[in-house]
């Protein structure tokens, strides 16, 4: 698989610990679809991660930053975990809204397929 960067994502499913993915391939985009009140968009970002079928994802919940990431979520309680939340959105996070496991082929074809607002 192609990669073009490195990626940290902060899965809800792990209250929020941050996972680093040294090599993914990132792209951004977006997709929009026309409703009734106008363009709204879909995705602002794709990205695909190789392997790690260990990662468990809560689509809406997670977060995926290009690059390497520092920040530390604070998951004491619900007001620290809002705050986070907006720090990492203010960092250019992107909120994993579809996490899709693409099983088929060898080893090395099975890889993650994450759409991203």
């Amino acid at each position: 698989m192609y990669t073009n960067t490195s990626c940290t994502l902060y899965l809800a499913s792990q209250n929020y610990s941050k996972v680093t993915i040294p090599h993914c391939y990132l792209t951004h985009r977006k997709i929009a679809i026309t409703a009734r009140t106008g363009l709204e968009y879909s995705e602002n970002a794709f990205c695909m991660i190789k392997g790690n079928s260990s990662l468990s994802f809560t689509e809406g919940k997670d977060f995926l930053i290009e690059g390497p990431c520092d920040f530390v979520f604070d998951n004491t309680d619900g007001k620290k975990q809002s705050e986070s939340i907006k720090a990492l959105k203010a960092l250019g996070a992107f909120t994993v809204m579809m996490a899709d496991r693409k099983e088929y082929g060898s080893q090395k074809m099975r890889h993650w397929e994450l759409s991203c607002k």
